[in-house]
């Protein structure tokens, strides 16, 4: 399993991955421009008569068919409530996913905008009202397949274990000890926490601003978490409490906010650096992290770590 979750993307053949898409009913014309991503393959393509598309490839052993599924149903219903998301194309009989050159694969329109470099406080009354519409879709159906962001599922503890072979030696200690308290906190507040369906990763790189509205991007790490998950990452750091009120008066335009969940905030963020260390440490082998994380196994990186996890766990 790991060696295909790190190394399966050395094998990915253009041709066949072009003839896949044929089969479908697609002329494209061979234009081929990869995107950025770290974790799939996301390739900007072109059919034969100037349409743009964007297939995206999944990283096998990630995720299996069932939870992309979910991932997939999840995109459909918002688009069904016209909720402005990238939905995945259907073929004539609804199917969304297909096997592809060895790789669950899937076809997206090409979605005009601009990312969103900035966010006013504007924006962010837009955008509190915008993520209590995909809430209110969200609500309406529960995952069976796709992770749960609580205690016994989301594989905190697990995170710890794996990172104890990348800390920096003199640093463990340190890390550790601040480690377990945001892990522990973590649990102790998501256990009390309303689960739901959610993006699970809402910061601005998901986000396409147009003229009229904003457009969520990239559901991968989808799941049923606590719904202040699609907001605190849009803030611009610790001290955002007018961030905070501009975001929940859109979001209380439309429906109610949990006003409690704002105390897991700090836990959230803790527990975020711990994952996304965690995250490039799993990745380790694919041959691309050692030179996009070149800082990873160095002093300085696991001091800044160190750092920013006391700061949260004072």
């Amino acid at each position: 399993m790991t060696e295909q979750i790190t190394t399966s993307f050395s094998k990915l053949n253009p041709d066949e991955i072009l003839r896949g898409l044929e089969v479908l009913g697609f002329r494209f014309s061979g234009l081929w421009q990869p995107l950025n991503s770290y974790e799939n393959r996301v390739i900007k393509i072109q059919t034969a008569d100037g349409e743009p598309w964007i297939l995206k490839l999944y990283r096998p052993g990630r995720w299996g068919q069932n939870e992309i599924q979910e991932e997939h149903d999840f995109l459909l219903d918002l688009a069904e409530s016209k909720v402005p998301v990238a939905s995945p194309w259907k073929d004539k009989q609804g199917k969304t996913l297909w096997q592809i050159g060895g790789f669950f694969a899937c076809l997206f329109p090409l979605q005009k905008g601009q990312l969103c470099s900035e966010i006013s406080p504007d924006d962010l009354y837009d955008l509190g009202s915008f993520m209590a519409q995909v809430h209110a879709v969200g609500r309406k159906k529960k995952f069976k397949y796709r992770q749960l962001m609580n205690a016994h599922d989301h594989q905190a503890w697990n995170y710890l274990n794996l990172l104890r072979g990348f800390v920096y030696p003199d640093l463990i200690h340190r890390y550790e000890a601040s480690a377990k308290i945001i892990l522990s906190e973590f649990e102790n507040w998501v256990a009390g926490a309303r689960l739901q369906r959610i993006h699970g990763d809402l910061h601005r790189g998901n986000l396409l601003k147009t003229e009229d509205d904003f457009i969520l991007l990239d559901f991968d790490d989808c799941c049923e978490g606590p719904i202040v998950q699609d907001g605190w990452m849009l803030f611009s750091g610790d001290d955002d409490e007018n961030e905070r009120l501009a975001w929940t008066e859109g979001y209380e335009n439309i429906a109610e906010f949990p006003q409690d969940q704002w105390s897991g905030v700090r836990w959230l963020r803790g527990y975020r650096i711990i994952q996304s260390s965690a995250w490039i440490a799993r990745r380790w082998q694919d041959p691309n992290f050692p030179s996009l994380f070149s800082r990873f196994r160095e002093f300085n990186y696991w001091a800044e770590e160190v750092e920013a996890l006391e700061r949260l766990s004072r």
